[in-house]
């Protein structure tokens, strides 16, 4: 690959795991990926029901098992130590995230549709934790379901970039529909779907999906504090 393969705003040196020099994810990896979001989603839509926190537990348990098995327990591919200037990074990311999700949510309820959104009655220590294992979760769902559409469409596409931006699109849509339980389906798939591109944006940059989940953690923690005091 030369660097007309690459994005500008990309990090020089880095790149996406399973997907160096052209050399793409084993089959067995690639099963064991989609066996995480197989599982992640059956466990959202099926039969099964869950009571107090157990559904964040039991989610975070869906996506890193297979996960850990297919990466053989090794998650430096995913989680590296931040960097100095990876702070300013994840504050733009925390506005840009707001400023979208602000701009969606006003969108939606300018067209007549309903946010269906849950309440947050009070803030405790359980549901800090369950949020912050819920949080890794839903950023490893993010950047499985990218990896997946990456691998497929570059394997027909041969463009790196086309297959990043197909990619992203795709993973912030069925990041969107997997809250359509909590939210009403425009405010799921758009709001907190599309609006989330920043969430993900440190994970493209970077390739770091640490980023991420500190982005999208902060965001929760502000929106959650809000409620309360609203």
């Amino acid at each position: 690959m030369n660097k007309n393969d690459y994005f500008e705003f990309e990090e020089e040196g880095t790149d996406f795991p399973f997907y160096r020099d052209h050399k793409l994810f084993s089959k067995r990896e690639g099963v064991g990926l989609l066996i995480s979001i197989i599982l992640f989603a059956f466990l959202i839509f099926g039969p099964v029901k869950f009571y107090d926190r157990q559904e964040e537990i039991i989610l975070f348990l869906a996506i890193t098992i297979p996960l850990s098995i297919c990466l053989k327990g090794n998650f430096n591919i995913f989680f590296k130590k931040p960097k100095k200037d990876d702070v300013l990074l994840v504050i733009l990311c925390c506005i840009g995230c707001m400023f979208l999700q602000v701009i969606f949510a006003w969108l939606i309820f300018a067209f007549g549709f309903k946010s269906g959104a849950n309440t947050v009655n009070s803030l405790d220590w359980l549901l800090l934790i369950t949020q912050f294992i819920q949080i890794i979760a839903e950023e490893l769902f993010k950047a499985i379901v990218f990896l997946l559409v990456l691998y497929l469409v570059y394997k027909y596409t041969h463009n790196r970039k086309t297959s990043i931006i197909i990619s992203t699109i795709v993973s912030l849509f069925m990041f969107g529909l997997f809250h359509a339980n909590s939210y009403s389906l425009a405010y799921a798939i758009f709001a907190i779907g599309f609006g989330g591109f920043f969430e993900l944006y440190p994970y493209l940059k970077t390739k770091n999906l640490l980023l991420s989940i500190i982005v999208h953690l902060l965001l929760n923690l502000f929106i959650m504090s809000a409620k309360v005091l609203v």
